[in-house]
């Protein structure tokens, strides 16, 4: 039997099999790759990380040295002796990531030199200090002697990280067309074999129907991403098809389960990255704090200005951080299902919302809502966004109104949250949900730009979708849909 029908069809798996063998060697090398590029994005990422710790830790040495200079205090001496030990060590990690980049390692080089430097004329100054003339430490830094290393070193790090984003925007487009590619020759091989299978059933049916029906729905599994029928048993050709359909199966869940990993490492990357800042900010702070409250009275009225700019921005970014740090669990954390009142969860949100703009009149009317299955704890955090997002961008009226209301559409609860605001340019209105993206200046309305991001990411989880409609100057309604009970599951 195996002879008739290889006689018979050794030509048409011939050409096929030939194909797809290419093609999953190609599918190979492209995963690799498209692996191998997204590991080089990340190391720019670290790149760039440590580069910002280590101007991070260079900042707070230069305060303290000032500090110390002001004060007199011992501990700000000591914060900046640790920084000036810490720093070395920086930089040599620093060194080791770009070691196989020439002009790069070249610049840190030129950090390092302007470091040195910075940290030789500081440790002078606060020689002067601890030998009681602090009028000597002082006249050297009203001449710059540390700060203009700093300025260098300053511009030199801007220099260096303008490369290294430039490197990582070049890695992360590469891993992009390989995973395009990757995704195109999947797509070529599934319609290869489903073409042999065709081409089979139709010349054999009557005998081997059963097997190729087992091939055919292997092929369709594949394409769904589903579990495969258990391996064909014989050494025909029908046999090695299917075998070949276990072989992709195979190789393509290697190669999902390589992209998963490589995601999981860059979203706790960027967390860990995000985690790490708020030392510093809360230093920035607390310094700037120490400075207008004890030595106010030295400082001229620009220099308490510049003191108050420097906390506000402190905060800003302390937010900023927080609300990544909040977008980042989004992903790891569990979604619990239970059956969530979502107009108990609006009316909470409102409620809260008010709180904020006492000196407002806000009136928000919610309709009959139904309920939902899923995380309510999650669920409000995007009706908390959506409903203060609504209040934020009426300031422009007397009265901010904002409706809330819902409707069941195949097989969907759609919220909907209406205001009269000052609205957007529907032009721009991919660009709502992206993190960090805006549509209004940060001067105008105040926020970080991830909450509407967040959004996204929740109702994402839910299995549900989310879009907005508007014009410019004539308010603005959000939607979201979710599966009704008993529809699609949400996310685990």
């Amino acid at each position: 039997m195996r002879r008739s029908i290889s006689r018979q069809i050794l030509f048409l798996i011939a050409i096929p099999v030939a194909v797809q063998l290419l093609l999953g060697i190609l599918l190979v090398a492209v995963s690799r790759r498209a692996v191998a590029d997204r590991t080089l994005e990340i190391h720019s990422q670290q790149v760039i990380a440590d580069a910002f710790q280590l101007s991070s830790l260079l900042l707070g040495a230069e305060s303290a040295v000032r500090a110390y200079i002001i004060t007199g205090r011992d501990s700000f001496a000591t914060a900046f002796t640790t920084a000036a030990r810490e720093a070395p060590r920086r930089v040599e990690l620093l060194r080791a990531l770009v070691s196989d980049n020439p002009s790069q390692l070249s610049r840190v080089e030129m950090m390092q030199s302007q470091m040195t430097r910075f940290i030789e004329a500081n440790t002078v100054s606060a020689g002067f200090v601890a030998e009681s003339k602090p009028h000597l430490a002082q006249e050297r830094v009203f001449r710059s002697e540390g700060g203009r290393w700093m300025s260098a070193f300053q511009n030199q790090l801007h220099s260096f990280l303008d490369e290294e984003q430039r490197l990582a925007r070049e890695r992360q487009t590469r891993a992009l067309r390989s995973r395009n590619l990757m995704e195109a020759l999947v797509g070529c091989a599934i319609v290869l074999n489903l073409l042999v299978g065709a081409v089979a059933a139709t010349i054999f049916v009557r005998t081997i129907d059963r097997r190729l029906f087992i091939v055919a729905d292997n092929s369709r599994l594949l394409a769904a991403g589903a579990k495969l029928h258990e391996p064909l048993a014989g050494t025909d050709e029908i046999a090695d098809v299917d075998r070949a359909f276990h072989g992709m199966a195979k190789s393509l869940l290697r190669t999902q389960t390589d992209l998963t990993n490589a995601n999981r490492e860059l979203e706790a990357f960027s967390y860990s990255v995000s985690h790490d800042l708020r030392a510093p900010l809360r230093a920035i702070d607390g310094f700037s704090r120490i400075l207008a409250e004890e030595f106010g009275g030295a400082l001229e009225g620009e220099g308490m200005r510049l003191v108050g700019v420097i906390r506000a921005n402190s905060r800003k970014m302390a937010n900023l951080v927080d609300d990544l740090l909040a977008f980042s669990r989004l992903t790891r954390q569990p979604v619990t299902s239970s059956v969530i009142n979502m107009r108990a969860l609006f009316e909470r949100a409102a409620d809260e919302a008010r709180e904020v703009v006492p000196n407002r009149r806000v009136e928000i009317c919610i309709g009959e809502l139904p309920s939902a299955p899923g995380d309510a704890r999650m669920m409000y955090q995007a009706v908390f966004n959506l409903v203060s997002n609504a209040v934020k961008f009426t300031t422009v009226r007397d009265v901010a109104r904002i409706s809330v209301t819902a409707s069941t559409v195949d097989g969907e609860h759609i919220y909907a949250v209406c205001d009269n605001g000052v609205g957007f340019d529907m032009r721009y209105a991919d660009k709502l949900f992206g993190v960090f993206q805006r549509l209004h200046h940060a001067s105008e309305y105040e926020g970080t730009g991830v909450g509407l991001a967040i959004v996204q990411r929740v109702v994402q989880r839910h299995g549900g979708r989310v879009w907005a409609e508007s014009s410019e100057g004539s308010g603005a309604t959000f939607f979201f849909a979710l599966p009704r009970p008993g529809g699609s599951d949400a996310e685990g």
